[in-house]
């Protein structure tokens, strides 16, 4: 029997799992889902979450508008940024986005490279040389 090339090429296709970018996910696992118990991610926040960051709170004032981000929120995105070398403002800003722990310690929260590079340099640095 004779078979043309695209009947070869709908063969090979019918043997996909369907692609489904558009379509959606039948269940999409929660951030929370998605990182593992003993992940670092997960003792990062522990251990800020412990912290006494009362001076830090002291000292920041947030931004003028009404969408304040919480400087322990803030500090974790730039001690988990360090310990996997994402270093630089715009680099939290982008995993934030679109890195599932960094997403998932801001609480999906995006605050951009400005607002992170001003609490870092202005509050952060400050209160770590009290």
């Amino acid at each position: 029997m004779v078979t043309f090339p695209h009947e070869q090429r709908q063969k090979r296709q019918d043997k996909l799992q369907t692609l489904r970018t558009k379509a959606g996910i039948p269940h999409t696992p929660s951030a929370d889902e998605l990182i593992p118990a003993n992940h670092l991610v997960r003792l990062v926040s522990e251990v800020i979450d412990k912290m006494d960051i009362e001076r830090l709170l002291r000292k920041y004032q947030g931004g003028g508008g009404a969408s304040r981000y919480h400087p322990q929120m803030m500090t974790k995105l730039f001690v988990y940024g360090y310990m996997t070398k994402v270093c630089s403002s715009r680099m939290p800003a982008k995993a934030v986005r679109e890195n599932v722990m960094f997403r998932w310690l801001a609480g999906g929260q995006e605050p951009d490279f400005r607002t992170l590079n001003d609490f870092r340099g202005k509050l952060l640095t400050g209160v770590m040389e009290e």
